[in-house]
């Protein structure tokens, strides 16, 4: 029996689907839709995850580039001034290789430091512009420093 290409594809389109559910049934198609979409969420989450880790020990290691993307949030939320800002940076630029040096040594030392610099960029806010400050600060400490 020879039989040709075309002898072999249904005539009726609604034969093609009956075959092909036939060949797949539905629970394949839901536990690959499935898989597919669990392995999408675990290559993301090691992604992401592992561009943090890098993100954080880029500015651990450039106290510049972590001060370039600090200012301009506190800019934004803090309503700062121009002398605010450069201030703000001074202190931030000042403080951020000791607290780098702590983290290494000791995490009290490096709270001791942490509180340091809050307060003396507080010294340099208006009444208005503390309360907010001292939320930022919190959110921080609580997020990014050790317990």
């Amino acid at each position: 029996m020879n039989r040709t290409l075309d002898s072999e594809l249904p005539s009726n389109p609604e034969d093609a689907v009956r075959r092909w559910r036939r060949a797949f049934p539905v629970w394949l198609h839901v536990g690959l839709m499935l898989a597919v979409f669990v392995a999408g969420a675990v290559s993301g989450a090691m992604f992401a995850t592992n561009q943090m880790r890098l993100r954080m020990e880029r500015f651990r290691n450039e106290p510049t580039e972590l001060v370039q993307h600090i200012l301009p949030r506190l800019q934004n939320n803090l309503d700062l001034t121009d002398a605010q800002t450069s201030a703000i940076s001074a202190v931030l630029q000042e403080y951020h290789p000791r607290i780098v040096k702590c983290r290494q040594q000791s995490i009290v030392d490096m709270h001791h430091q942490f509180d340091e610099m809050e307060s003396q960029v507080a010294s340099l806010l208006n009444a208005d512009q503390r309360p907010r400050w001292e939320r930022t600060a919190n959110n921080v400490r609580s997020r990014f420093l050790p317990r």
